[in-house]
């Protein structure tokens, strides 16, 4: 059928084909969620109502306070907005968090496709292994956006560190990816130190191998990032953070077998692999890697913005990766790598491999092709379970709606309010209390259905 046309004309054609179907599959998707979310805190939303004054901003420095031992900026000012804006309504906020993840994949499909810019169907239809329901914990959660927030600021500073020039405008424009970063989520700092290391690892190589003249200015503009970067970890952990009492014994680290398990059974997590097998996760590992390499290994004497910019984002991968694994594999042990939530970073790693497996084997097209169509059948076999929109989140409304209708006993006085469908630590009575002072939307929701109950 495509015989006829050119080579334009058939990338042309792909691309609108890779398209449709991102589109159909994004939409099939939040459909469901917009049925299915529930307007009721959840889990760690509990404690944005641990007193009055966090929505309201009563106590600005809420929003840089700690979350366990992250800081989540742009999460907290989300909640805020959505307090002002809608008296928090988690349920519209859980819809609005969908469209979040959604950018940073269109994001991360916009920078895979300045590396094959004459195929951009390529990495647009490696993206749609990206809109499964494999972290569906992050899409049924507002309160995940926190993991939306660091892979935007990510690939955000993959994009200015590695691939950008040093004009003064990238120069602050960096500053804040990296701040956006850092602030996120913990992970965000390993990841900005990674990125500041191989932006300087660039430049030393641009100057000694490559010969590039007038960079002064570039190393200027890498000494200023450097500097803002130092500050800001400074600041993270000098003001009002509270260190956690870890010791070694609780994190996994990576001379230990503990580590490498835990961490090739999160790569297997991305790519559908739910059942504890290291084996199958190290293959998949290997699978993801070995075209980076392979790559910067043909390239090494003259590797341009492009290669910088992929090993950027597997480096982010990586650190976010790793950085999971050392601080869970051993505290809650092999079983919790299979976690939902962690899918989201995991998964990024296909559309990374299938990008740069095509790009390797480039110069023989049929090869490529052949290659890059064998990857995503694979791929789409193993992800083949993760496509039921509707049964995953109808279960997950069945318990976040059981935790609704226990709120509304205790406004009722027919609960004491342990609820632990949407709270398994205890009461939640005084976090209601202050709900209700606040008369967030879900109190009203209870208030309109008590009046209708009335009225009958």
């Amino acid at each position: 059928m495509l015989k006829g046309l050119g080579k334009l004309q058939v990338n042309i054609v792909l691309l609108v084909a890779a398209a449709a179907l991102w589109v159909t599959l994004a939409f099939m998707h939040f459909n469901q969620i917009r049925l299915h979310a529930v307007n009721i805190p959840a889990s760690d939303e509990w404690e944005i109502l641990n007193n009055d004054a966090n929505l309201t901003l009563k106590d600005p420095a809420w929003i840089f306070s700690q979350q366990n031992e992250h800081r989540i900026v742009p999460t907290k000012l989300i909640n805020v907005i959505f307090a002002y804006a809608t008296d928090w309504n988690l349920a519209l906020q859980i819809m609005f968090n969908f469209f979040i993840y959604l950018g940073l994949v269109l994001y991360l499909t916009f920078l895979l496709a300045k590396l094959v810019p004459d195929q951009r169907w390529i990495p647009v239809l490696s993206s749609i292994f990206l809109l499964t329901t494999l972290p569906w914990e992050d899409h049924f959660w507002a309160f995940q956006s926190c993991f939306h927030f660091l892979i935007l600021a990510s690939l955000w500073c993959c994009h200015l560190f590695l691939y950008k020039t040093a004009g003064p405008t990238q120069v602050w424009s960096r500053i804040l990816a990296a701040l956006t970063c850092i602030y996120a989520l913990y992970a965000g700092i390993l990841v900005s130190l990674t990125l500041l290391g191989l932006m300087g690892v660039r430049l030393f190589y641009d100057h000694r191998v490559k010969k590039h003249k007038g960079t002064t200015k570039s190393f200027a503009a890498f000494a200023l990032l450097t500097a803002s970067i130092a500050v800001a970890c400074w600041a993270y952990f000098q003001f009002g953070y509270v260190k956690r009492q870890t010791s070694l014994d609780q994190l996994a680290l990576p001379y230990q077998w503990t580590y490498w398990e835990y961490f090739f059974n999160l790569v297997g997590l991305g790519f559908g692999a739910i059942q504890i097998n290291w084996k199958v996760g190290f293959v998949l590992f290997v699978l993801s890697y070995a075209p980076v390499l392979i790559l910067l290994w043909q390239r090494r004497k003259n590797l341009r913005k492009e290669d910088w910019l992929l090993l950027g984002l597997y480096g982010a991968v990586t650190v976010i990766l790793a950085s999971i694994a050392v601080g869970r594999g051993a505290a809650f042990g092999v079983s919790q790598s299979k976690s939902s939530r962690y899918a989201e970073f995991a998964s990024l790693l296909i559309p990374l491999m299938l990008t740069s497996w095509y790009v390797v084997l480039q110069k023989q097209k049929h090869v490529a092709a052949g290659a890059f169509a064998l990857l995503c059948l694979l791929t789409a076999y193993s992800v083949r379970h993760s496509w039921n929109f509707q049964e995953v989140y109808k279960d997950a409304w069945t318990f976040r709606n059981a935790g609704r209708d226990c709120v509304f006993q205790y406004y009722s006085n027919q609960g004491d309010g342990t609820c632990s469908t949407i709270f398994p630590w205890g009461s939640i009575k005084d976090r209601l209390e202050f709900a209700r002072s606040l008369k967030v939307s879900f109190y009203k929701e209870w208030e309109a259905r008590a009046a209708r109950t009335s009225a009958q």
